[in-house]
């Protein structure tokens, strides 16, 4: 049941590369700073010079901020070339120079704090500068390359396709204008690039991505080694690699991304400002790895990359809320395998933090939310809190609330959506739940294109809730449905697929379901033959191993039901027993598992008549009582199944206490608001039965909710068929408690 997850890509622009419009050096240090600033002070307000002087010592301040990260600088920075601009004359030939390095200084301060007046006011300067700078001028590319940067950082915020379009625009001019052989073209292409990417996550538009990586990596080989824009350059390509792989699911994509930011990580000099940027960019590199290959040497790298990333990284910093989701979903990754709460609830603590320290109106909110609904839900997958599904569920819908609706992630938040909805489902058995799952998903695959890297998750995902819904309804088409998608996304999953375990898992499940319809013994065997091959190929320390396990033990179940095969029952058993030894007694699935065991034992038990089977039977049903929540959906069928065992041990010794203890947990069952009302009332039909021979004064009120439940059921979404029968039954029923109310002396209960 993957769950797809909005990531924060770092982005690096490249506005500077030594071009004429910058007067400061490369290399400023604090000494070069200070020297600036003297000249400033003894410079009258009134000279000639002054504006020039203030104009140095912005950039002087901003090539230092740019080198350590310290805000102070920055607004330094401002403060000095927003007086150099005041101070220039309308026409002066400085004018468009100055503008344009008071637009990267704005630029720089809003890429620290996410304020959005400083790039709208960034982009406004550049608009200016760009019109003062006539046609032909040598800077005219270099202005289009930084209107293009700040519209491409705009859009981050806004999300508004005209900035990343207007931005794309500027940037393909700005090339075109560009000769080949200048210093300013790696700079040019690696922007048109991360314009196109950002475009491509928007639309998933396959042709942006393929430009993207194509102008990159033109930049990157116009660059020469050990050149101070190599790192930046790489590390963009890196992250277009990953882009267009989390598209197309080509292994190569991500193995050239972690080469080319493992190369950027080792070329950026320790304490340099984009240092946490690039380690956040490599280790969500290293974390889509790992969801593709399952090597968990990737996962760990990915955290340790990215908890490194947060440590070097301000508070404040407009970049901490994406490099803090980012990690959360690296630390949810590992929970898929380790099934370890800590990580769970440490990726559920960062992803809140994210979402706090984000503006309701940034266009990474959505996101955010997603993956914290998603986390929520595979804690709740753990740990059984109804309170963990609702919060899931609240947060995704926020999510699709403020996505928009051509989005390229709406069908991933469609589909996680759909995945909480069939979790609260199984837990509380609300048919709305199960519905409002099958909508989401069939929406997220029709959003999805051909050949997506999702298409294969979107499948199976909604193969299992059409699965839920046929345990619930019995309605037939929905198995077929489930088990027709289930085949396609194994047909797309390519071998070697982290999730190819998880796939045939699902699958086994869906034909184990209608084998129980139907008794075809080609389909438990071909069920079989999937949940061996999922085992086979997952690990053994893996969470999703005993969820496997007692899969595969239901199935040898059901067809030692149907063959009598002594062999298949033992090997039930085994399996079953495997299951629990892996699973901790606070898992969610455990009272699942050992419900399974003890159906398996008292199969058993039914055929062989060995009394220690009848007892483990027993234990295990006790103990999944225990560890079952008050109100779950399930509660009926563990109560129902722990009166089965003990009325199997009272035909089998006679002990009167067994035999109204039996009595007693189908009372309980029938008796719920929660659960299905098929279940109830086959508790209510189990509970009158043993009543009326061992304790009949209790007969008449079990007839009396069985006819109530078997009333509920008959109303609710069935065939014809099924609600003609119902009808039959309710007649079989009324006459049978009439029967017994004249014959125990209730003559007016009899009337009713």
């Amino acid at each position: 049941m993957t769950a797809r997850y909005r990531t924060q890509i770092s982005l690096s622009g490249v506005v500077g590369c030594g071009n004429a419009l910058s007067r400061a050096v490369t290399h400023v240090g604090k000494f070069a700073t200070s020297a600036y600033w003297r000249a400033v002070r003894l410079t009258p307000d009134d000279h000639a010079d002054m504006p020039a002087r203030l104009h140095d010592l912005g950039n002087s301040f901003r090539s230092r901020f740019e080198h350590t990260g310290n805000l102070s600088d920055i607004s330094n920075a401002i403060s000095s070339l927003k007086r150099a601009v005041q101070l220039t004359p309308d026409g002066h030939v400085d004018m468009p120079v100055s503008l344009s390095n008071l637009g990267i200084s704005l630029q720089c301060h809003f890429n620290r704090t996410g304020n959005l007046p400083d790039i709208s006011v960034a982009i406004s300067t550049h608009q200016r500068a760009l019109q003062l700078t006539p046609d032909d001028h040598p800077d005219k590319p270099i202005e289009l390359n930084r209107l293009g940067v700040s519209l491409m950082h705009c859009f981050e915020h806004t999300d508004d396709l005209l900035d990343i379009s207007s931005a794309i625009s500027a940037q393909q001019r700005a090339v075109q204008l560009t000769p080949d052989n200048s210093a300013n073209m790696p700079s040019c292409l690696t922007n048109l690039g991360n314009s196109l990417m950002c475009r491509f996550v928007r639309t998933g538009d396959l042709s942006d991505i393929s430009s993207a990586i194509l102008a990159q990596q033109k930049a990157v080989g116009f660059t020469p080694d050990g050149h101070a824009v190599k790192p930046t350059l790489l590390n963009n390509l890196g992250n277009s690699f990953r882009a267009r792989f989390q598209r197309t699911d080509e292994l190569s994509d991500i193995s050239d991304a972690i080469s080319y930011q493992q190369r950027a990580v080792n070329l950026t000099p320790s304490g340099h400002a984009e240092m946490p940027g690039r380690l956040n960019s490599l280790g969500e590199s290293f974390r889509c790895s790992f969801t593709r290959t399952g090597n968990l040497s990737n996962i760990s790298s990915a955290i340790l990359a990215q908890q490194r990333a947060i440590a070097l990284t301000p508070d404040g910093h407009a970049g901490m809320p994406g490099r803090l989701n980012n990690l959360g979903l690296s630390l949810l990754s590992r929970f898929q395998c380790s099934g370890d709460l800590l990580d769970v609830s440490s990726a559920i603590s960062l992803l809140q933090r994210a979402v706090a320290l984000t503006p309701d109106d940034h266009a990474s909110m959505s996101g955010w939310l997603n993956n914290l609904g998603s986390s929520f839900k595979q804690r709740f997958e753990r740990t059984g809190d109804i309170l963990d599904i609702s919060s899931a569920i609240s947060a995704q819908q926020k999510a699709i609330a403020l996505t928009p609706h051509d989005h390229a992630d709406m069908p991933s938040r469609l589909n996680n959506s759909g995945n909480s909805f069939r979790c609260r489902f199984e837990r509380t058995g609300d048919l709305i739940d199960i519905s409002n799952a099958i909508s989401a998903q069939q929406r997220a695959v029709h959003l999805t294109p051909d050949g997506h890297a999702d298409m294969p998750d979107w499948l199976n995902n909604l193969g299992i809730s059409f699965r839920c819904r046929f345990e619930r309804t019995g309605d037939l088409p929905d198995i077929s449905s489930a088990m027709l998608v289930q085949q396609r996304a194994i047909s797309l999953t390519p071998d070697g697929d982290a999730e190819m375990p998880r796939r045939l898992n699902n699958l086994g499940n869906s034909l184990l379901c209608r084998f129980v319809r139907t008794q075809d013994l080609s389909d438990i065997s071909s069920a079989i033959s999937a949940q061996q091959k999922a085992i086979a190929l997952t690990p053994d320390d893996h969470a999703d191993l005993p969820a496997q396990l007692s899969n595969l033990g239901t199935s040898f179940h059901r067809r030692f039901q149907r063959t009598g095969d002594l062999p298949d029952i033992s090997s039930a058993i085994s399996t079953l027993q495997r299951a629990v030894r892996l699973t901790p007694d606070d898992h969610a699935g455990m009272p699942f598992w050992l419900a399974n065991l003890g159906n398996s034992f008292r199969l058993r038990f039914q055929h062989a008549a060995d009394l220690p089977d009848i007892s483990e039977a027993i234990l295990a049903h006790q103990r999944a009582l225990h560890l079952t929540p008050n109100g779950h959906a399930d509660m009926p069928g563990q109560l129902s199944n722990l009166g089965f065992s003990l009325r199997c041990s009272f035909d089998r010794t006679g002990d009167s206490a067994d035999i109204h203890e039996a009595i007693s947990y189908y009372h309980q069952s029938a008796t719920l608001t929660s659960g299905a009302p098929s279940r109830r009332l086959n508790a209510a039909l189990q509970w009158a039965k043993l009543a009326t021979s061992h304790n009949p004064p209790e007969s008449l009120p079990a007839y009396s909710v069985a006819i109530d439940l078997l009333s509920q059921v008959a109303g609710m979404d069935r065939t014809i068929t099924q609600r003609h029968t119902s009808l039959v039954d309710i007649s079989s029923l009324t006459s049978t408690a009439a029967s017994i109310a004249f014959t125990q002396g209730e003559f007016g209960k009899a009337l009713e």
